[in-house]
């Protein structure tokens, strides 16, 4: 037997009394809405076995009423599948473990059972469970079918062991009145963790009393002897880079420097009176109970506490708590933003006599309808995707929070060792709250204290792994150092914006000092190719996206390792094109910055006069040359005289004509380069479509007459000044649209400038997403520091300032979802379309295929200044110079 096996089974005893499934065991609402009614059946099996087949299922207690919850799902898979007949039984969560552990290892068991997130590995690990087969894991719709974490916690050792049920996502619930009367709102009071404590301390300064004359505390949270102590924490760690095992699972990590601080701040909170001096005594119902009864501002709250703060009668909360609940995601730390994702999952034991009905009914509770209906009814998240999207949730602003915290949510990797280091862990947790209490309020516990607890537990862990003990971190301190940045003009004020955020950093590591210099456009691909190949250079440098892949194959660049990108979000963080402008043969050779989306400007009072509305302009690529050609035909003039084009765009001279080319050629079904990036893949006969139609808009006087000629600048200008009713535009046009003074527009193009997405082809909706990102030079003297200083820029609050600065869109996703951009109609259009945007596929030879397909696309364009008004050229003309292209650039790529 394998060493973790005996391991395992020489304290699951242990375990089988600590250890509870990833959920809420038993403190469920009163009252909850009721799941929908269940299907009838539509059509029925043609040859059921003779007698059918029975199968038995193991559930926990989930919801208010376990057994009638359940069975109304039984109801309607029979009904759909007279021929199974399945019966449920309720096994507590004390018990549940032992049966499961003795089912798993040949037992007496049934056919399915319900799974605590985390017990999933140690049961896989006992050969007990039915693996599911890759045609099985497809019926479900596979692993984008489900919340990330929640798959993750499926799978062991690449085998898919469960299939994930409903999700337990953790969040904070909030009094919205007690953060008004602390003078704060939402995004102020959870900006990022220092924000929240900062948030408390305001709120514990109020001296707050309840009806009854009781404190109000600032936070509650459950103590030493909860269930959930470890998982409490886990959040915290997390949030400062930490982690509970190493990145193979090989060792525990929940040690390092970065846990340390992180046990710090979350300790520091009894210490310094934002909890009540109870709380430390408290499990998860009756933390939830201080909070629910109006006795606290904050708490962790479950999707359970939705229905609870929904609840009427003897179970209702006083109204001025049910009134004013709200839940906000777990605040960012240094090191990202992440949350607890628990829950349970479905398996199906090796015993089952009947494993294809078996199989049948898992796939028929993980489904859309099912999952939704009974999260519903037991108040938790759907596992599925699917599922999250149905109107009860995807609607509901609170459900809304849950939801977007899954999608950064952590659990922990899936060993064979599991419940052996979970115990461990829990048990380290429980003595450090133990110490926190001896210490009492108003003495913060030592990081001394926290460490010597942690490497004691770590060390355990790792004997259990095989793995050497740990030795204490040291402290992370960065020595003082000076360097230099590099960065393009951005904006109206490069200096100016750039030194906002040396100075924000500094304010938070005095001890870094960075100089930036502004290297202009023209200068800088020089510059940066001399500082990749070893030449004198700085220490952190803008690239533009399609710059990285070049620099990067040069060996100049120093490569992010796995902990520094775990550091910002990893790459889930990050709009998906700008992160794959990041990566270069697997390694992460920079990091997202801001990002250039395109879309299409107009005029909203034209469309108007042409009589179409945006849905009808741009419905795909057909109604958007149509819409062109009507507004040609109203033969419009501005306040001058001047005539109004239906379309503007830059031509043959400009940096622009292979971005603006690709999108044309996207929408066909076209692309740059193959799937592998081998060959070029411009010269098909899609991309010959695409550039027809593109040409042809010269060629049908939907153009002005000079637009061969114009550089991006100038097309706006003709634009923004009112000669042209449509344009390519990037985010930066929402801040020139708004302009006063000598930099405004025309007062008829400003009041009536709109945005809509590059319609879709018949090849799909795509738009080009460029930008820059953010590297560090190998030849740099201080990494560290300068990974500092990367981590803050591409971090939410400097990304949404600079950004703002500079007329871009923020290149994270939670930078992203900042008012300024998310509640701003103009800025949507451009996050929806950064979503669908692609980027030209990182490859050493990219700068070479890109400057031979400008030059082929530039060509194309001087034949059609050379055919003239009235004159398409033809599809073979343009293949041709596409075909010339493609064998250079094959050549390029042998």
């Amino acid at each position: 037997m394998k060493r973790y096996l005996m391991v395992i089974l020489s304290l699951v005893v242990v375990f089988s009394m600590v250890l509870t499934a990833c959920g809420k065991p038993t403190e469920e609402p009163t009252e909850v809405v009721q799941p929908t009614a269940v299907p009838t059946a539509e059509t029925k099996p043609t040859t059921p076995p003779a007698g059918g087949v029975e199968l038995k299922m193991w559930i926990m207690p989930n919801g208010s009423d376990p057994q009638g919850m359940i069975d109304a799902e039984l109801a309607a898979f029979m009904e759909l599948n007279p021929d199974i007949k399945v019966t449920a039984e309720v096994v507590g969560w004390g018990d549940a473990y032992g049966k499961i552990q003795t089912a798993s290892q040949g037992g007496e068991g049934p056919c399915v059972s319900q799974f605590g997130t985390t017990w999933v590995p140690t049961f896989a690990a006992m050969g007990g469970l039915r693996f599911f087969t890759a045609e099985e894991v497809a019926a479900v719709g596979g692993a984008e079918t489900f919340v990330k974490a929640s798959w993750e916690s499926s799978v062991f050792e690449g085998n898919v062991a469960t299939i994930p049920w409903f999700a337990d996502v953790r969040a904070i619930g909030y009094r919205k009145d007690i953060l008004e009367q602390a003078g704060l709102t939402e995004a102020e009071a959870f900006k990022d963790l220092d924000s929240m404590v900062a948030a408390m301390g305001k709120i514990r300064d109020l001296n707050l009393t309840d009806a009854e004359g009781s404190p109000i505390a600032a936070f509650v949270h459950p103590g030493k002897n909860d269930w959930n102590v470890w998982q409490n924490a886990s959040m915290w760690i997390w949030a400062f880079g930490g982690d509970l095992l190493t990145s193979d699972g090989s060792a525990a990590a929940f040690a390092s420097s970065d846990s340390v601080d992180a046990m710090a701040m979350y300790t520091s909170l009894f210490a310094n009176g934002l909890t009540p001096e109870n709380t430390l005594e408290l499990n998860s119902a009756s933390a939830e109970g201080e909070f629910n009864g109006g006795r606290a501002a904050m708490v962790f709250a479950g999707p359970w506490e939705i229905a609870n703060s929904r609840a009427t009668g003897d179970a209702a909360w006083p109204a001025v708590v049910s009134e004013n609940f709200s839940v906000a995601e777990m605040p960012a730390g240094p090191g990202g933003q992440y949350t607890f994702v628990g829950g349970s999952n479905l398996g199906i034991f090796k015993t089952c006599q009947y494993p294809d009905a078996a199989v049948k009914l898992v796939q028929y509770l993980a489904g859309k309808e099912s999952q939704v209906r009974y999260s519903t009814a037991v108040s938790m998240l759907p596992a599925s995707n699917d599922g999250q999207k149905d109107p009860y949730f995807a609607d509901d602003p609170l459900f809304q929070v849950f939801i977007s915290a899954a999608a950064k949510g952590k659990t922990p990797m899936p060993i064979a060792q599991w419940g052996a280091v979970e115990n461990t862990l829990q048990t380290a947790i429980q003595g450090i709250w133990e110490e926190v209490a001896a210490a009492g309020v108003g003495t913060e516990l030592g990081k001394d204290v926290i460490q010597t607890k942690l490497l004691e537990a770590a060390t355990s862990v790792n004997d259990v792994l095989g793995a050497p003990a740990p030795t204490a971190e040291p402290p992370k301190t960065l020595e003082a150092a000076e360097f230099t940045m590099w960065i393009m003009p951005n904006g109206s004020d490069p200096q100016g914006m750039i030194d906002v955020e040396i100075a924000e950093f500094e304010k938070l590591h005095p001890e870094i000092k960075i100089t930036a210099e502004v290297v202009g456009w023209g200068d800088a691909y020089g510059k940066i190719q001399t500082a990749s190949q070893g030449g004198e250079g700085p220490c952190v440098s803008q690239l533009g996206t399609t710059w990285v892949p070049t620099f990067a194959a040069m060996g100049g660049l120093r490569f992010y390792t796995a902990e520094e990108v775990a550091a910002v979000g990893g790459a889930e963080n990050f709009v998906n094109a700008s992160w794959e402008s990041s990566v270069f043969e697997g390694n992460v050779a920079t990091i997202p910055w801001f990002a250039d989306v395109r879309a299409i400007g107009y005029r909203k009072d034209i469309l108007e006069q042409a009589g179409l509305t945006e849905a009808e302009a741009f419905k795909d690529v057909d109604s958007f040359v149509a819409a062109m050609g009507k507004i040609r035909d109203l033969n419009l003039t501005d306040a001058e005289g001047s005539p109004i084009a239906a379309f503007v765009h830059p031509g043959k001279n400009d940096w622009n004509v292979w971005q603006n080319a690709s999108m044309w050629i996207w929408a066909f079904g076209g692309d740059l380069l193959t799937s592998d990036g081998s060959a070029a893949a411009f010269a098909s006969s899609d991309s010959v479509d695409a550039m027809a139609m593109y040409t042809s808009l010269f060629a049908n006087g939907l153009t002005p007459e000079n637009t061969l000629e114009l550089n991006s600048a100038s097309a706006e200008g003709e634009f923004n000044g009112g000669r042209a009713a449509m344009i390519f535009a990037g985010p930066w046009e929402i801040a020139n649209s708004r302009a006063t003074g000598d930099a405004a527009w025309p007062a008829v193009v400003s009041e009536n400038f709109g945005v809509a997405e590059m319609p879709a082809g018949p090849g799909g909706q795509y738009t080009f997403v460029g930008g820059s990102n953010l590297g560090i030079f190998n030849t740099c003297q201080y990494p560290d520091q300068a990974f500092e200083f990367v981590k803050f820029l591409a971090g939410k609050e400097s990304q949404v300032r600079y950004s703002t600065a500079v007329s871009m869109l923020p290149a994270s996703n939670d930078g992203q979802k900042d008012p300024y951009f998310a509640d701003d109609p103009l800025f949507q259009v451009f996050i929806s379309a950064a979503a669908k945007g692609k980027t030209p596929m990182p490859i050493a030879q990219w700068g070479a295929v890109e400057n031979t397909l400008q030059t082929a696309i530039q060509s194309i364009w001087e034949d059609v200044a050379a055919a003239g008004l009235g004159t398409p050229i033809t599809a073979e003309a343009i293949k041709a110079k596409l075909d010339e292209a493609a064998a250079a650039v094959n050549e390029l790529l042998k």
